[in-house]
């Protein structure tokens, strides 16, 4: 049927966008993924004072789409790839 084929179309399509994201994040960091650890924050009020805040590293397709992966992470991702050129 024409929705079934839109079905296998879409999954088809998604599936091709996860396995190239997968395969542009360095191994290293993939390994990572489910861990929790630390990154440091800036202060809002006073870019002086930094604390740690903790993190949890992600596979962006282990997620909700909506706005963690399709905003946020892919955004950041986005950043990422273009300050390493």
């Amino acid at each position: 049927s024409s929705d079934e084929e839109e079905n296998n179309d879409g999954k088809a399509r998604f599936e091709a966008e996860r396995d190239k994201v997968l395969s542009e994040i360095p191994q290293a960091l993939k390994d990572k993924f489910g861990t929790i650890g630390f990154c440091t924050v800036e202060d809002d009020d006073d870019e002086t004072k930094v604390y740690y805040q903790p993190v949890l590293i992600v596979n962006p397709f282990e997620v909700p789409p909506k706005p963690v992966r399709d905003i946020y992470w892919m955004d950041m991702f986005t950043k990422a790839k273009r300050s390493k050129k």
